[in-house]
Order: structure tokens, then sequence, then C-alpha cells
């Protein structure tokens, strides 16, 4: 199948939790930014600002939370699309994008490559710091997806496809769907919705719960089947149905997902229980698996570790 960049739009690409209302996008200053910012610190390449209008104290221990956490993030996500992808730097910041300050504002970003595309703005999650690094994975993954280094284009950024991919990619660093990020589950609208086919088209729009929600069963039931989320994302194409092609050399997606769905109720974005399939053994596929929610690295047979104090 295909595997064609998509054509991306300069508009905001936007992360929402159902039922939440867009945030408030701000003029871009003289700086760059949207916000005015404090830097924090950096990793090789994560640089962490926060907004001026967070509580400067609850906001520097959050980004000193996240910047401890971000490196490991990164590239954990960078290893899905495989070493081809060019790691470059970019901005993380730590805005106020939802009156409370509890992660329900979402995340956006422009452009869809590590360049137009590389800096992030999340929203603040004073109680929870693995949102804010959820919302951080969820925006990263979809500049990667377009970024010209990537060889697994297919995925749109700031379309139904790419947006469910940047949201698994998202609740596998925060927990899972029952994680930090349940309330951006969209699975549940599009079983509401009478379960539209999504599978053999894509939507143009990362903003429609129902195309997204599609996606994010469609995803679940790959990893069902026995695919790792690294050899889903390598399997890009135009369609979902051309991913499941592209992974089991058949053209009946739809008929074998609505097989497979019969009798399978929707609560979330894991009816089939399958995200503790997303990473294969370390010992079969040399990936560097990282669980940010337990602060865990597991790596590859003959692997060592060097500490630096």
């Amino acid at each position: 199948m295909s595997k064609t960049k998509k054509v991306c739009s300069t508009e905001h690409k936007v992360l929402l939790a159902h039922g939440y209302p867009l945030p408030v996008f701000r003029p871009r200053l003289a700086g760059g930014f949207d916000v005015q910012v404090v830097q924090i610190g950096s990793t090789a390449h994560v640089t962490v600002y926060i907004d001026q209008a967070l509580d400067q104290a609850q906001a520097t221990a959050l980004a000193n939370t996240v910047l401890n956490q971000a490196e490991a993030a990164y590239l954990h996500n960078a290893s899905y699309f495989g070493p081809q992808l060019q790691s470059k730097a970019v901005n993380l910041i730590i805005a106020k994008l939802s009156p409370a300050s509890d992660g329900t504002g979402g995340a956006y970003h422009y452009g869809c490559d590590l360049t137009a595309g590389g800096t992030l703005y999340c929203d603040a999650d004073f109680s929870d710091p693995v949102t804010t690094i959820g919302l951080f994975i969820a925006e990263l993954d979809e500049a990667f997806q377009g970024d010209p280094s990537n060889p697994n284009q297919g995925w749109g950024c700031g379309y139904s496809n790419g947006e469910a991919h940047s949201r698994v990619a998202a609740f596998l660093a925060s927990g899972g769907p029952r994680g930090s990020l349940a309330p951006y589950t969209t699975g549940p609208a599009w079983d509401q919705a009478g379960r539209p086919d999504f599978v053999t088209k894509t939507e143009q729009t990362d903003r429609n719960p129902v195309s997204t929600g599609c996606g994010m069963i469609f995803i679940d039931w790959l990893m069902s089947l026995g695919y790792s989320f690294t050899q889903i994302t390598q399997a890009a194409a135009d369609t979902l149905a051309g991913v499941y092609q592209n992974l089991t050399g058949k053209t009946t997606a739809l008929h074998d997902f609505t097989d497979a769905l019969a009798g399978v109720e929707i609560q979330d974005d894991d009816p089939f229980h399958a995200y503790g399939n997303a990473v294969a053994s370390t010992q079969e596929d040399g990936q560097i698996v990282v669980d940010i929610a337990k602060k865990t690295v597991h790596l590859p047979r003959g692997w060592t570790v060097i500490s630096r104090t």
C-alpha cells in the first residue's frame, strides 16, 4: 500500500479531551512562542519551558519532574519509527490551557514535522505530571509522523489515522487507556455513532472523536493480533486498511475488523485488552522499552548501562 506524506495545513494540530472545548490560542509573540515563558532546563532533545501565566512554584515543580522523564520518552517514541528518523531537538511549553491546570486543556502544535512542528504546547496538570508527559508524546508523535526523515509516511498528522496513532503513543507513555489520559478516550464516540467506516477511509481532521475512536479501536485490535506498536507504526499507509494489508497481506481489513468486533462492548479505547502486546520482547526485536509510569527501562540482551553523575 502507498505511504505518501499527507499535505499538512498550517492550522493548529490539537489533542482534545472528549467533550472539552478548544484551548484559547494566543497570538504568536515576538520571541517566537505563543506565551511568555521561563526556561527550566534541557536535555539532548527536549528544552522545557513554563508559561508565565501559571503559578510559578507549581509549574516549576511540574516542569522539573517532566524534564527528568522527557528524554527517555522522546527516544522511546522515536524508536517506533526506526533508526532513520532524525532526532531533532524540540521545545516543550507547559502552558495554561485549562482554567484549573488539570490537564484537560489538551495540547497543540503547528506543522507536521520536527522543524515547523517542533514547539509543543501541553496543558499543565499539577496533580499528575504523567498527564503532561502523555500530552507531550501525543504532539511529538505527530511531528515525527510527517518529518521528511521518517521512512514510514502515511500516518497523517492532522488526519484521523495519525491522530489515533499519536493517542496510542500517548497512552503507552501515560499508563494505558485507563491511565492518566483516560479523559481522552474516543472509542465509545465511534461506537455510539454506529461504528462508521474509517478503516478504508481516512478523515482529514484530527478533531472528530468518531473517526479518531475508530482508529483507536482498530490499532487496539491489531495489537490483539500480536503486532507490536513498532510493527504497526512501520506498516504505515494512507488508510488503516492499508496498514492491515502491509502487516498481513490481506485486503479484507474492514470485514475482518467487523467480525472481530461482533459482541465486543466498547467502553474505552481498549476493548480487546491488548495494550500489553504493544511492545514486543526486547530479546526478540532489540527495542529499548521505557515505562514512564513505572520509571523502568528494559534493554536488549548485550547492552550495558553507563551511569553518569
